[in-house]
């Protein structure tokens, strides 16, 4: 697991800002190129000043044109998933979030709301192997799972699912009950998938959850992440 949630956002004001960033760099990267010529050609004074800030205003606006669009959809996700909190049940400290599909190559996943509630773990990025989103994603099937009575945390996330001892200090240690619902495919793989877990004991009943996620949301999930 890597957690970079200041990228994220850079990634998420990129996106949401990309026709105000593309315009505004835009402007200034030709005059800047005039100037870095002028510099280059006149002896006595240096272009690589100009040159760096060509550079880097060139990279910032590439990476507002090929940053992927669904980082723009996160607010509305985020406005959303209390309306799914209450019609799902869900209390106390049990947990959603929603997960994105990042690199079908590299196999990543990266959750792309914060948990509701609480209010963190955005931008958190996962290998497939990780979890039981990650059997989600590479099913393309709802996956329920409760770690058995008396087993440890610990135990469950690291044989189970193959969680680091680094990356298990980093998760709360309370979670026994989880379970995850794919929204939309990419290829051979979900798009999307809806994540909750919670701190009681067999907290999900599976076909009723996932009848509920079906009838009442995963199309409209389905459309907003498309």
């Amino acid at each position: 697991m890597v957690w970079r949630p200041y990228a994220f956002r850079v990634q998420e004001f990129l996106v949401r800002q990309r026709i105000f960033v593309t315009a505004a760099l835009g402007v200034f990267i030709a005059p800047i190129f005039a100037l870095g010529l002028r510099a280059y050609s006149d002896p006595k004074e240096t272009a690589a000043p100009w040159a760096v800030a060509f550079v880097a205003l060139y990279l910032v606006q590439f990476l507002a044109a090929i940053s992927p669009p669904h980082y723009a959809k996160t607010a509305l996700l985020e406005s959303i998933l209390p309306t799914i909190y209450a019609v799902l049940e869900l209390r106390g400290n049990d947990r959603l979030a929603i997960h994105h599909l990042k690199s079908k190559s590299r196999q990543l996943y990266e959750q792309i709301t914060e948990y509701e509630p609480g209010r963190y773990g955005k931008g958190r990025v996962f290998q497939f192997s990780h979890g039981i989103t990650g059997q989600c994603f590479k099913t393309l099937m709802h996956h329920a799972y409760n770690i058995p009575p008396g087993m440890a945390f610990e135990a469950a996330m690291k044989d189970r699912w193959s969680f680091a001892l680094d990356e298990l200090a980093r998760l709360p240690k309370d979670r026994r009950s989880f379970f995850a619902s794919p929204l939309g495919c990419d290829g051979k793989f979900a798009r999307a998938v809806l994540y909750m877990d919670s701190d009681r004991q067999d907290a999900f009943d599976e076909g009723r959850m996932e009848q509920k996620i079906s009838t009442l949301f995963r199309r409209q999930l389905e459309i907003i992440i498309q």
